[in-house]
């Protein structure tokens, strides 16, 4: 019966987004249109993290976001931003130097784009960081043993020691923000780190936790909805966590913060 309803589930899914994709046509160059169309049907749990963001987007355009990618990796979601959305002048910070190589390796050619190979926290400090086989594991922090009993979250096969520091405002960026945290457990430090950044910030996307994902952690979403409060900036999208037959139910999942004044897009 659950495979059943995973199957359905699927279908469901991916006829939202074409929806979605539907309505708000005019966001985007037809172009990025009908490759998101495509990319909505072959992989919608990538192309969901854009499809979702049309809505808020109607009244923006290339010339007014500027995006800043924090636990960027090697750079997927920069790009996929430019293919799918906008062209935008780009901040990416990567803290770890092999993953960073990476990274800059893809974005030789991109002149509007900055890379730092640093982490963001909320005070200058040397932190040590656990790297993994799968470099989208890379953490400060131990995994819960729930987590670790069948897949590559317990196995890092090294640590080293990474720069983090808090963001300044940078008066050369007068767009507004598109601010995106992927940091495995370290979002509530980076997010006080980016506090002088937020005032300024319209959108933050953000992975967020509803149980104790790391060892001596509490769930991330109650603290960060609160914080994120306090800057005019509310929950506005959960996406989708891909439901497993080992866990049906979310322990995790990435979440759309948008600025108060872009609620009624809600409405669409």
């Amino acid at each position: 019966m659950f495979y059943l309803y995973q199957l359905l589930d699927k279908i469901s899914f991916r006829l939202f987004l074409i929806y979605i994709l539907l309505r708000h046509r005019h966001v985007i160059s037809l172009r990025r249109w009908q490759k998101l169309c495509l990319h909505s049907i072959l992989r919608p749990s990538q192309a969901e993290d854009f499809v979702t963001l049309l809505p808020f987007l109607s009244t923006y355009g290339r010339n007014q976001l500027h995006l800043i990618d924090i636990g960027a990796n090697i750079g997927q979601f920069t790009l996929d931003f430019r293919k799918y959305i906008f062209n935008l002048p780009s901040t990416c910070f990567e803290p770890v130097p092999a993953t960073f190589e990476i990274l800059k390796s893809r974005f030789d050619n991109c002149p509007n784009t900055i890379l730092f190979n640093l982490g963001v926290s909320s005070m200058d400090q040397t932190l040590k960081f656990h790297i993994y086989s799968d470099n989208t594991l890379n953490s400060l922090y131990n995994y819960d043993a729930a987590l670790t009993t069948s897949d590559e979250r317990s196995h890092p096969f090294t640590s080293l020691d990474v720069h983090t520091r808090p963001l300044q405002h940078d008066d050369s960026i007068s767009r507004r923000i598109f601010l995106k945290i992927d940091v495995q457990g370290m979002e509530v430090d980076t997010l006080e780190g980016c506090s002088k950044l937020l005032p300024l910030t319209d959108f933050v996307l953000i992975e967020t936790s509803f149980a104790s994902e790391y060892e001596g952690s509490e769930p991330s979403f109650p603290y960060l909805c609160k914080y994120l409060l306090d800057y005019g900036l509310l929950p506005a999208y959960f996406q989708s966590y891909g439901v497993t037959s080992q866990r049906p139910l979310c322990y995790e999942r990435d979440v759309l913060f948008v600025r108060t004044s872009l609620l009624p897009s809600l409405l669409f």
